[in-house]
């Protein structure tokens, strides 16, 4: 039974402590070959941290389907919306987690603190809200049109980005959110002759598709509903409108406004949390998650204070107007968190090691290795004689040791190069990683030593 195997089976939390960046994801690994059916949410404390584990997770379980969730890349209350790049990531992971809870496949999700305190769209708004066609059927242009604008899709004359489009007399080219390439539409009157999917760059097409599918482009929804919707409690929120006050105005003539996604709260019958989409999951939080939440409510309580305070100075200084809906209306509270993770089993990675007294953890027995940072900034020390000295010692103790490249030629010099200090019969393995997974040995970001493996990235 692995480590992780016999804990996890009700509320509570875990501390996993022993565990550098990268054991943790083969912890969670092993978790999963033991439970086949269990749901996984791990929150990473940044973006970055976000992409190494799910890089980590696809490379020990390449068979399972490894879903990301990113945060807006904007800071709170901001006058500018996240591009359409991170929207489209977003909602493809949205719907892809409402599939899997109608079709009871596991679910492995990967996503930020940033991404997981704020608030989003319910799984049945957005199931609710698609546009079929298909090839040698009929399509309603003008139907297709006003789906495209009230969900999030931008008009534009060439269609570069996820959530564009564009209509050039009976050729409609179209980037669906959920697709990684656009598609183009080719209309025999009102009859679909051919779907084709093209290259953005070129504008080449490529291969054939019979249907599509789309979702919304966005998180805001501008249907008339949420127009309404969106009137109502802007008013409730702010009192009546006296002034001019351009995102108001843009919304009513249901038009994008910069920024929208802002005000999300006021579009939706309200709103869930990226917890209430895996409600049987297991959660891990990434070393030094619980400091990032506290800097990441923070930061959204001081841009929400300075936007409430400029706004009851914008009519002195004749500045736009901006009026900041209440944090708990987009972002969870301090104890709302809490109480999400108190309902389930959780898992707090550590990279260090701690003391046996308190709440109930487990030692993974990893740790972070040698580290020749020092020896590659002194001119003075030989880099590669402490290289072959550490080496030989790890052996001499029954180590076996892995060296970690980026890449074949760096690999190939290497080897060179250690045998030049002394290590020689070096054995060289191809760089996809085969003969550590295959070992079971461990893949890192660092240097790190795990049972009697010692990995040495340099």
């Amino acid at each position: 039974m692995t480590p992780l195997a016999k804990h996890f089976c009700a509320p509570g939390r875990i501390i996993i402590s022993g565990a550098p960046e990268g054991s943790d994801a083969l912890a969670i690994s092993e978790l999963l070959a033991e439970r086949p059916k269990q749901d996984v949410l791990y929150i990473a404390r940044d973006d970055a941290r976000m992409v190494a584990m799910a890089e980590a997770l696809a490379f020990f379980v390449p068979t399972e389907k490894i879903l990301q969730f990113p945060a807006w890349d904007c800071v709170p209350y901001d006058r500018i919306s996240p591009k359409n790049e991170i929207i489209s990531r977003r909602l493809r992971t949205l719907i892809a987690l409402v599939k899997s809870c109608e079709t009871q496949t596991r679910t492995i999700l990967v996503t930020t603190c940033n991404a997981a305190v704020q608030r989003v769209p319910k799984g049945t708004t957005l199931g609710a809200c698609h546009f079929s066609f298909q090839v040698s059927r009929s399509i309603d242009t003008t139907a297709l049109t006003e789906y495209l604008s009230c969900n999030g899709y931008n008009r534009s004359g060439t269609v570069m980005e996820p959530g564009e489009y564009a209509i050039r007399g009976g050729i409609i080219d179209l980037y669906p959110s959920d697709s990684d390439k656009p598609v183009r539409i080719d209309l025999f009157g009102d009859v679909i002759e051919s779907i084709r999917v093209f290259d953005p760059l070129t504008q080449r097409s490529s291969e054939y598709r019979e249907s599509v599918d789309l979702i919304p482009g966005s998180e805001v929804l501008l249907d008339e509903q949420s127009v309404v919707r969106f009137r109502r409690r802007y008013r409730k929120f702010f009192g009546a409108i006296t002034g001019e006050d351009s995102l108001y105005e843009s919304v009513s003539s249901q038009r994008r406004h910069a920024g929208i996604e802002h005000w999300l709260p006021l579009f939706h019958d309200g709103l869930t949390t990226i917890f209430d989409y895996l409600p049987d999951s297991i959660i891990f939080l990434d070393h030094l998650l619980d400091e990032a939440l506290d800097e990441r409510l923070n930061v959204i309580n001081d841009f929400y204070e300075a936007r409430k305070e400029a706004w009851t100075t914008s009519s002195a200084i004749k500045a736009p107007v901006y009026k900041p809906v209440p944090p708990e209306e987009l972002f969870l509270t301090k104890s709302e968190w809490t109480q999400h993770l108190s309902s389930r089993a959780v898992g707090l990675f550590s990279s260090f090691n701690h003391p046996s007294s308190g709440p109930v953890q487990v030692n993974l027995g990893a740790r972070y290795g040698r580290d020749f940072s020092p020896e590659r900034k002194s001119k003075d020390a030989a880099l590669f004689d402490q290289v072959g000295q550490h080496i030989r010692s790890k052996l001499s103790n029954g180590r076996r040791v892995v060296v970690a490249c980026h890449s074949s030629g760096a690999r190939d010099r290497l080897s060179r190069l250690l045998g030049d200090y002394g290590i020689k019969n070096t054995k060289i393995v191809g760089t996809d990683a085969t003969y550590v997974q295959t070992a079971k040995k461990i893949h890192t970001e660092y240097d790190a030593f795990t049972g009697n493996l010692n990995v040495t990235s340099m």
